[in-house]
C-alpha cells in the first residue's frame, strides 16, 4: 500500500477499528498465529509504522476482537503511535464550543486522556467524514451496497444534532465487513473498506464466495478548493496466498 502511495506523506492516517484480532475466544485461538495480544500490538505497531503520515487517529471496533474488560487494545495500540485523542463528545475535540456556545467544557489534557471513540468526524478543507467501523454485512455481493447506501441516505439527516446543520456529511466510510464497496450519490461518496486480515472459518460457514475480501486501503484526496478524489489501494488477485491444491 505504502508503494501505491508512492512513497508519499499521508496527512491523516485512519486506523478505522481492530487493529487486532485478540484473543478469538469462540474458537480458542485456534486460527491465530499468536494469541499474545501484546505480540498483536508489537506487530501492528511495526506494520502501521511502515506508512509515512503527519497525524494518525484510530477508532473503536468490536470489543469480541479488542476489549477485555476494561482494557481496550485500540486506546493502547493509540498511546504507543502517539495517536491524536479524540472523543466524540464531551472530551477535546470539543473545545472550539467554548467559544460557540459560551460554555465552560472540562477538557483532560493529561497524557491519559482518551485517544479513541466508536466514531470520528473529521474535517479536510471543509470537507466533513464521518468515520466509524460497524455497518451491516451481507453475504450476497449484488446486496454489499446496501448497507453502506443506508448510512449514506440517512446520515444528512443528522444535521444539526451530530454536525453543524450548514455542513453536508459527503463522505461516509465504514469498515467491519472486509470487502471493498463503494457508493455514490451526487455529491456524496461511501465505502467499505478493505481488511488487513485474511477469510477464516467463521466467513468460510456462509460458503466460499462469501470470502470474497479484499485487502488495501482508500486514500482520499482533498483539494483546497474541494475538490475530492478517491483512489483504492488493494492487493492484486495474483499476490494473494494460494489454497493448497490435493491432486490425485
Amino acid at each position: 500500500m505504502q508503494d501505491q502511495l508512492h512513497n508519499k506523506t499521508i496527512r491523516a492516517l485512519i486506523v478505522n477499528g481492530e487493529p487486532v484480532n485478540g484473543p478469538n475466544k469462540k474458537s480458542n485461538g485456534d486460527e491465530n498465529w499468536t494469541s499474545d495480544v501484546n505480540v498483536q500490538l508489537d506487530c501492528a505497531e511495526k506494520l502501521i509504522r511502515v506508512f509515512r503520515y503527519q497525524d494518525i487517529a484510530l477508532t473503536r471496533g468490536s470489543g469480541y476482537h479488542s476489549t477485555d474488560g476494561w482494557t481496550n487494545y485500540e486506546e493502547n495500540l493509540a498511546r504507543r503511535l502517539g495517536a491524536i485523542r479524540y472523543k466524540g463528545l464531551f472530551g477535546t475535540a470539543l473545545k472550539q464550543l467554548q467559544n460557540n456556545k459560551g460554555v465552560n467544557l472540562q477538557v483532560d489534557d493529561g497524557r491519559f486522556g482518551q485517544h479513541t471513540d466508536y466514531y470520528l468526524w473529521m474535517s479536510v478543507n471543509g470537507i466533513l467524514f464521518s468515520i466509524t467501523h460497524h455497518v451491516g454485512f451481507n453475504r450476497w455481493a449484488s446486496y454489499r451496497t446496501t448497507a453502506i447506501a443506508a448510512e449514506m441516505a440517512n446520515i444528512n439527516h443528522l444535521r444539526g444534532k451530530y454536525f453543524p446543520a450548514d455542513m453536508e456529511c459527503s463522505q461516509v466510510l465504514r469498515s467491519h465487513v472486509h470487502y471493498l464497496v463503494h457508493v455514490g450519490f451526487g455529491s456524496q461518496y461511501g465505502a467499505t473498506i478493505p481488511a488487513w486480515k485474511l477469510a477464516d472459518g467463521f466467513v468460510f460457514k456462509g460458503g466460499i464466495a462469501a470470502a470474497n475480501h479484499n485487502i488495501g486501503a482508500i486514500e482520499i484526496v482533498v483539494e483546497p478548493n474541494g475538490q475530492v478524489a478517491q483512489y483504492h489501494h488493494t492487493m492484486p488477485n495474483e499476490k494473494h496466498p494460494k489454497y493448497n491444491i490435493w491432486s490425485i
